[in-house]
């Protein structure tokens, strides 16, 4: 049998783009012995399908992918998701900050009702524990090879993802059968992951959380041995025991490297600010006074007087000029280098992949290979935190299966 589509893994993107396809005949291939193993593990579990909002306010959580995620996203937006998952029987909430759940909080819940929805049509089948182990086009058809078994299609859509969470399954698979195919591939690295750094390491700081953190990023020109400032970005912050982490760190993830260094303003004002309201509330007030006026976390002031050798009490006018440096200098410019990221065992997304340049964005069809598409975390898109990275996988999955569609008729 020739099937009109193949489909090579079963996670968001795969399973999606099987469930919505109508009046095909459909073949899902996953490698492990369920699908949608990182759907599951997606937002604590609670699987934050996507965000409210406008597509004009989507489209620049996707960093320099602006323009190839446009024509998809717009095709098929938050709302069209909300309203099929729904339809699905997944009714769906939105959350203060804009975060949209499945009212079950159950992501094992919204992969079951994708998986239901393909058994249940006739012209769809799946099958598990099947991994692909060659994947070629030899006389007008895609030849997929499985372990005693070839497979034949007119379609090939690759959804196997990146290579962050490889316990999943999402191994890099893709980006084999994409190379050995005449594409691209963009140099893989871990993305949303936190910072590395043994300095924070060094301080008893893990767990203390801050909103609104300035974070400012130098990164490093290897030329030169020099640094330039390349961005300012503004969110919350958690320490952890190998680092940073924390919104304001995994969305910027993508453009840091190793050696580069960050500055943190912790207080939300600027080192001149801190010191004017540092000298004008001076005297015989306790330096703890101070640190209470501009509320800082109980936790994290006696943490930071720690490691500056201070205890709190000392009396605002006597305290030396160095010390006050120092510490207002933590507060507004406090610098974290980077010696690493976490990798992709811990990464949420992968950061490159499929070059975006070769492929169609309205279709997501390659514009090296006919019948071949690639969808979801393969391609060189990753987005930030809040649903944006399943929003793309269901909108890159609709773009490709309705031009397959429109290419069997």
């Amino acid at each position: 049998m020739v099937y009109d589509l193949i489909i090579i893994g079963a996670g968001a993107a795969g399973l999606f783009a099987a469930s919505k396809a109508e009046n095909i005949n459909i073949l899902l291939l996953e490698k492990k012995d369920r699908p949608g193993l990182k759907v599951m593990v997606s937002g604590g579990g609670q699987c934050n399908l996507t965000h409210s909002g406008y597509m004009s306010h989507f489209l620049a959580m996707y960093g320099d992918q602006k323009k190839f995620v446009k024509p998809a996203l717009l095709s098929f937006d938050n709302k069209q998701t909300v309203a099929y998952f729904e339809s699905l029987g997944i009714e769906c909430f939105e959350r203060e900050d804009g975060k949209i759940f499945p009212v079950s909080l159950d992501a094992k819940a919204v992969v079951k009702a994708l998986k239901e929805d393909i058994d249940c049509k006739g012209h769809k089948k799946m099958l598990q524990k099947t991994p692909v182990l060659d994947l070629y086009k030899s006389e007008g058809t895609f030849k997929i090879v499985t372990e005693g078994q070839l497979y034949e299609a007119l379609n090939v859509m690759i959804a196997t993802g990146g290579r962050s969470y490889p316990a999943l399954g999402t191994e890099g698979d893709g980006y084999a059968f994409a190379r050995k195919l005449g594409h691209t591939v963009v140099e893989p690295r871990p993305g949303l992951t936190g910072v590395v750094s043994g300095k924070i390491s060094a301080l008893e700081w893990s767990g203390i959380a801050l909103k609104e953190v300035e974070l400012v990023h130098n990164m490093l020109k290897a030329r030169d041995g020099m640094y330039t400032q390349r961005a300012v970005y503004k969110g919350d912050l958690l320490f952890t025991h190998f680092g940073i982490s924390g919104p304001v760190v995994l969305n910027k993830s993508r453009y840091l490297e190793k050696d580069d260094l960050l500055y943190l303003n912790l207080i939300g004002m600027s080192s001149d600010a801190a010191e004017k309201l540092f000298l004008e509330t001076a005297g015989d007030r306790p330096l703890a006074f101070w640190l209470n006026q501009i509320k800082l976390l109980d936790r994290f002031k006696s943490e930071l007087l720690k490691a500056l050798g201070l205890t709190g009490q000392e009396k605002m006018g006597t305290l030396s000029k160095p010390n006050r440096k120092a510490l207002i200098k933590w507060l507004t410019q406090f610098e974290v280098k980077v010696d690493a990221l976490q990798g992709f065992k811990q990464a949420m997304v992968t950061v490159g992949g499929v070059d975006t340049t070769e492929i169609d964005s309205k279709t997501m069809a390659s514009k090296i290979v006919e019948g071949l598409y690639f969808v979801g975390e393969v391609l060189n898109v990753d987005g930030d935190t809040g649903g944006y990275n399943l929003q793309w996988a269901f909108s890159s999955a609709v773009a490709a299966v309705q031009a397959i569609e429109k290419r069997c008729l």
